[in-house]
């Protein structure tokens, strides 16, 4: 076990402060004062995604006998409130209805996806994978809770030798003679990115495979279309939305 912040280990522990016991229930308590919608991708093993806005107001969850308070604006609030499925949890801390002593709360599954040895559930946002705990109320990074409009990625880390997990793929479309341009990076922990190639671009129900620099080609029909990226050892990509005149 890697003692560094950024390793998939340290951060399954802040991770797991994010779930809700599937002997448990959940019950939401607060307004939605302070509390952001943000877009969450909750990402599978099976490579099957649950997605959407979800608002990170206040909540709550039952830890055993106890009903631990969960901060608004968390990684944890948000992922509780979108119900993703039974999500089992271990209290490292001493959580009660104060959300300030939920931080040691800790995901070790979600929807019968258990954690293995040094493989387990994991954060990103943005780009990064979180330092700190889902329902630290200090925020992901200990500078500040999520905020409008921030991208929140659970997945499901396969560590490497490394100490690392899958990269995460994003996409960039851009319009080239009439046909839509899609370059895919994958980034890692850090926030640091490659071209990837190889990476199966889909839209409009059409898919393309990206070259050496990373980069596919479409053609669609008029409308509006969700475009994704996917590949097999990676975290496929949130869908971008593009209009096609």
């Amino acid at each position: 076990m890697k003692a560094q912040v950024s390793s998939a280990v340290l951060v399954l522990v802040g991770a797991a402060v994010l779930a809700a016991s599937a002997h448990g229930s959940i019950g939401v308590t607060a307004s939605a004062k302070g509390a952001p919608l943000v877009d969450q991708m909750v990402v599978f093993r099976s490579g099957k995604v649950v997605d959407g806005r979800v608002r990170a107001e206040r909540t709550s969850a039952a830890v055993g006998k106890r009903t631990c308070g969960i901060a608004a604006a968390t990684p944890l609030a948000a992922l509780v409130r979108s119900d993703p499925g039974p999500i089992g949890f271990h209290d490292y801390g001493d959580c009660s209805r104060r959300p300030a002593d939920s931080a040691g709360l800790f995901v070790k599954a979600i929807r019968g996806e258990r954690n293995r040895a040094q493989d387990g559930w994991v954060y990103k946002v943005g780009r990064k994978l979180a330092t700190a705990g889902a329902a630290d109320p200090a925020g992901p990074f200990g500078d500040g809770r999520l905020r409008v409009g921030d991208d929140v990625i659970w997945f499901y880390c396969r560590q490497f030798s490394t100490g690392t997990c899958q990269r995460s793929l994003e996409v960039q479309t851009e319009f080239e003679n009439g046909r839509l341009a899609v370059a895919v990076r994958g980034y890692d922990d850090s926030g640091d990115a490659i071209d990837v190639a190889g990476a199966t671009v889909h839209a409009g129900g059409q898919k393309a495979t990206t070259d050496d620099g990373g980069r596919a080609t479409l053609t669609l029909k008029r409308g509006r279309h969700d475009v994704y990226a996917s590949k097999k050892g990676a975290i496929r990509s949130f869908a971008k939305r593009v209009t096609i005149k």
